[in-house]
C-alpha cells in the first residue's frame, strides 16, 4: 500500500493508524520539529571561549551554541516542555537552564552540552514569558524566581537538593527577574497590579518590598542586574499616554533613581534585556515608531546615551542581550514568524528557524507490514521506518530545498524515493538498497517539476524502479 500525502505541514509529523473500530485512533510522533515562541530577556549567555549559547522552544526544550560546526540539541523532548526557558552559566561554562512544561510545571536542566540532568522544580506555576528567571550564584547553586497560580512569588534553589520557598504572598502578575551580586545575595524585580516592585535576600532574610514604579503604568516588562559595585539596576517599560518608555531604574538606599533611556515619539522600551559590563549598562529592546516600523536595538548607557540599531523586523518580536567576556554584545531576537537570528559586531546571522516536518511526506508499507515514508523538513529529504520495531529516522539528502516525495518498498524492504530538486530544477531518486543512502540525479534536462509537478515511483518484481 502506498499514499502520497503531499501538503501535510506540521511542526511535529504524526502517523495515525486504525487498530479497530471499538479502540479508535492511535497517535505516534515519529519526527519532532523545532519550533519556538519569542526569546525571554534571559535566553542567551555566552561562555569562557566567546560562544553563544541560546535557549529556545515550545513543544521541546531546545539548546544551539554558535560555534564552527553545533548543531542544535534537545536538552528535554517530552512533549509540551522547552516553554519560555532562561538560562545562566557558571565559570565553569555549565549551563542552566528554568523552562516550562506541560503548561503549570517548572522544570532545571543543568549541565553542557549533550549530557543534562532534568528535575522538576515545582508545579501550579504560572508560565508565560515574564514569570521565570533564572541565575546561578558563586557556589554554583541555581537560583529560579517564579509566579504560582495563586499570583504568589516563589523562590527555587538548587544544592543537592530542591528547596521552594514563598517570598510574596500576593498580587504578583508577571515581570519577574532575579540577579544576584559579588556577596551571592539575591534581587528580584517583579509587577504587581499596579506597581513595579524590587525586593533582596540579604544572607538569609528577604528584606521588605520597595516600590520602583508606583503605577500599573510601569509594572511591564523588567530585567534586573547588578553591576561589579554591587549597584542594582532595572530597566522596564514604561507605557504612557502615547506610546511608552525605556526606563532605568538603579537602587540608591530605599528609593531609586530614574533615567529615560528611549521613548518621546516612539513607543520604545518594550520587552527590554539588561546586562552590565563592569558598571556599563546594555540594554536591548523593541522599538516602534510613529510609521509602525518595528526595529530591534540597543543601548549602552555609562551616564551617555549611546543608541545602537540592530535590525528591522517584520513582526513583534522579542530580544535577549548578553555581553562576552571579551566586551562583545550579544543580541538574540525573532526576525520573523519562523527565523530567530542574532547580531554580533554589526553582523546579523540566522541562529535557528523552525521546522517543516512532514511537508512532502510519502507513506508505504513493505511485506511485513512495516511503514516507510519520505518528508522533508525545511527543504531536506528524510526517511523515516518503524522495521526496526521503533521509528527510526535519518537525513538523506540536505544538499538543496527538494519537493514532491514518492517511497516503494522492494521484496527485501528496502525503499527507494524519488523527489524533485527545487534548486537545479532536476528529477532524483535515493535508495538504500545497499545498506546505506545513495542519491542519484535521473533527469536534469531542463526546469522538471515546475510548480506544481509531482512524482510518483513503483517497482517490479526484481526491485527495479519506475518513475
Amino acid at each position: 500500500m502506498k499514499m502520497k500525502i503531499n501538503q501535510l505541514k506540521k511542526l511535529t509529523l504524526l502517523l495515525l493508524f486504525c487498530q479497530t473500530v471499538l479502540w479508535g485512533w492511535n497517535v505516534t510522533t515519529i519526527d519532532a520539529g523545532i519550533d519556538f515562541d519569542n526569546p525571554t530577556s534571559r535566553a542567551i549567555v555566552v561562555d569562557s571561549n566567546d560562544h553563544l549559547h541560546g535557549v529556545f522552544g515550545k513543544n521541546r526544550l531546545y539548546h544551539k551554541e554558535y560555534a564552527a560546526g553545533m548543531q542544535t540539541e534537545t536538552v528535554d523532548d517530552t512533549l509540551h516542555s522547552g516553554q519560555y526557558p532562561s538560562v545562566a552559566i557558571d565559570a565553569d561554562d555549565m549551563l542552566y537552564i528554568a523552562y516550562g512544561s506541560g503548561f503549570t510545571t517548572l522544570k532545571c536542566a543543568i549541565g553542557t552540552a549533550g549530557n543534562y540532568r532534568l528535575y522538576t522544580v515545582d508545579t501550579d506555576v504560572i508560565l508565560l514569558a515574564t514569570t521565570i528567571s533564572i541565575a546561578v550564584d558563586s557556589a554554583k547553586v541555581p537560583h529560579i524566581a517564579y509566579i504560582k497560580s495563586d499570583n504568589t512569588l516563589h523562590h527555587a534553589w538548587y544544592d543537592g537538593t530542591w528547596h521552594t520557598e514563598e517570598v510574596v504572598s500576593s498580587d504578583v502578575r508577571n515581570n519577574v527577574s532575579i540577579a544576584i551580586d559579588n556577596n551571592d545575595n539575591l534581587h528580584l524585580s517583579y509587577g504587581t497590579t499596579n506597581a513595579l516592585k524590587y525586593i533582596e535576600k540579604i544572607g538569609s532574610s528577604w528584606q521588605s518590598a520597595l516600590v520602583v514604579g508606583n503605577s500599573s503604568n510601569d509594572n511591564a516588562f523588567s530585567s534586573i542586574a547588578v553591576d561589579s559595585s554591587n549597584n542594582v539596576r532595572i530597566a522596564y517599560y514604561a507605557s504612557n499616554t502615547n506610546n511608552g518608555d525605556l526606563i532605568l531604574a538603579e537602587k540608591s538606599g530605599t528609593s531609586f533613581s530614574k533615567t529615560t533611556l528611549a521613548g518621546s515619539a516612539d513607543n520604545s522600551g518594550w520587552a527590554p534585556s539588561l546586562a552590565i559590563d563592569g558598571t556599563t549598562c546594555y540594554v536591548s529592546y523593541r522599538n516602534t515608531d510613529s510609521s509602525g516600523n518595528i526595529t530591534i536595538k540597543y543601548i549602552r548607557y555609562d551616564g551617555t546615551i549611546s543608541v545602537v540599531y540592530v535590525d528591522t523586523i517584520s513582526i513583534f518580536g522579542d530580544s535577549a542581550l548578553a555581553i562576552g567576556p571579551y566586551g562583545g554584545v550579544y543580541v538574540l531576537y525573532n526576525f520573523t514568524n519562523s527565523t530567530m537570528d542574532y547580531y554580533f559586531d554589526n553582523q546579523r546571522h540566522v541562529f535557528v528557524t523552525k521546522s517543516e516536518v512532514g511537508k512532502y511526506t510519502a507513506v508505504t508499507s513493505d511485506g511485513n507490514g512495516h511503514l516507510h515514508l519520505s518528508y522533508t523538513d525545511n527543504g531536506k529529504l528524510h526517511y523515516a521506518s518503524n522495521a526496526s520495531g521503533t521509528w527510526d529516522t535519518v537525513t538523506v539528502d540536505d544538499s538543496s530545498y527538494f519537493r514532491e516525495t514518492a517511497i516503494a518498498a522492494d521484496a527485501n524492504n528496502y525503499a527507494h524515493i524519488c523527489y524533485y530538486d527545487d534548486g537545479a530544477k532536476d528529477l532524483k531518486y535515493a535508495t538504500n538498497r545497499s545498506g546505506s543512502w545513495s542519491v542519484q540525479t535521473v533527469d536534469d534536462s531542463g526546469s522538471i517539476g515546475g510548480t506544481d509537478g509531482t512524482c510518483d515511483i513503483a517497482l517490479d518484481s526484481n526491485g527495479k524502479a519506475y518513475i
